[in-house]
């Protein structure tokens, strides 16, 4: 499976575990405009995709570390939007909704 923020409460994290999940989250996507955005530029078109989990809009418990990575993944992208687009750039976040996952099930029942 897919690796993603661990569950828990803000006072269940250290100051480490944030800057795991920050990266893994939100260095994850810095790392791949990186990588193409110079080509993309060069090109005068392209277009980011990034796909979020509905935790953007909506809260889940125990999430705290997912719930608020994510927005700064949104801020990430509304800024890139703004100053790629006049090289022909799209940069979008795609939120494809809730899932019932194991993940999720296993967060919600344990409220």
């Amino acid at each position: 499976p897919r690796e993603c923020p661990p569950v828990g409460n803000f006072m269940g994290f250290t100051a480490e575990d944030w800057t795991k999940a920050t990266d893994l989250t939100l260095g994850s996507c810095v790392r791949l405009c990186y990588s193409v955005v110079p080509d993309m530029i060069a090109q005068k078109k392209g277009s980011i995709v990034f796909i979020q989990s509905f935790t953007v809009k909506h809260y889940l418990p125990r999430m705290v570390l997912s719930n608020s990575i994510r927005m700064a993944v949104s801020g990430l992208t509304k800024s890139l939007s703004k100053e790629l687009g006049p090289h022909g750039i799209r940069v979008n976040t795609v939120g494809p909704g809730a899932h019932q996952t194991d993940r999720f099930h296993n967060n919600v029942s344990t409220n």
